[in-house]
């Protein structure tokens, strides 16, 4: 999370969670690539005023996204 928002305990816990469970999901890409997708897709939600499904919406982009670079399609720019 590299954004100006600053992130609830939460929010911060589900990430740390998720990046974990991304890596085992995708053991072919290195553990800081995983972190640079879910943080940049973290960043795409930090304006968003309800927060209680950003985690489970950043889950669903950087999956996406990890998914693409495994597959060697072009990942859109974040």
């Amino acid at each position: 999370m590299t954004g100006m928002s600053v992130p609830s305990q939460s929010e911060a816990r589900a990430m740390e969670s998720l990046i974990p469970r991304l890596t085992g999901r995708f053991p072919d890409l290195p553990a800081g690539s995983v972190r640079q997708i879910v943080n940049a897709s973290w960043d795409e939600f930090a304006g968003t005023p309800i927060r209680d499904f950003v985690p489970v919406l950043v889950e669903r982009t950087a999956r996406d996204r990890l998914r693409h670079i495994i597959s060697g399609q072009h990942v859109p720019p974040t």
